[in-house]
């Protein structure tokens, strides 16, 4: 069998069946492998992080993101919901009857309170609401409340204690009854 041998552009020779790789192309799969030369900083490790409010503790999962190094200042911490948070209506919106009312609610046993009130204040409806979750897990809620009244309304929304049945957590929405 007669010997070949041959070169291509690259600097590999090709000689009785092994490869031999020029000193060029070892350098530039060096460079490859090594990155582009210049000396790089080790990834941030990812930390939890947990915030205490008046009486609960949130853990969020460690961030795999790279800390900000153009600002020395961390973000304020955002402001907790309230244990009954109206989303729909919003305030000064205007709902015609039969509509819905929801939200999110962390409140004891998932149970709370919604009064719709006329301007004068006189109680147009009043109904025990139940959310998806509660006692320390927010959860969703939705109900309908029906009126035949018309004009400016209040929607107050409230928990009623353990301790002495009073009013607690209380939401007022303003809105319109068209």
């Amino acid at each position: 069998m007669a010997e070949q041998s041959t070169t291509s552009g690259s600097g590999a020779q090709s000689s009785h069946g092994g490869v031999r790789f020029g000193g060029v192309l070892v350098l530039a799969l060096m460079a490859v492998a090594c990155g582009s030369g210049g000396a790089t900083a080790p990834s941030p490790t990812p930390v939890a992080q947990t915030t205490t409010t008046t009486d609960r503790t949130v853990t969020s999962a460690p961030s795999t993101a790279a800390a900000p190094t153009s600002s020395p200042t961390s973000a304020p911490a955002s402001t907790p919901l309230p244990a009954i948070a109206i989303a729909h209506p919003a305030t000064g919106e205007t709902v015609h009857s039969p509509f819905h009312v929801s939200g999110s609610a962390d409140t004891f046993e998932a149970t709370f309170r919604i009064q719709l009130r006329d301007a004068a204040g006189k109680l147009l409806a009043d109904q025990q609401v139940r959310a998806t979750s509660g006692t320390g897990t927010r959860g969703s809620f939705d109900t309908v409340l029906t009126t035949a009244a018309r004009g400016a309304a209040t929607l107050v929304a409230y928990e009623l204690s353990a301790k002495d049945g009073s009013q607690v957590n209380t939401v007022t929405v303003q809105i319109t009854l068209g």
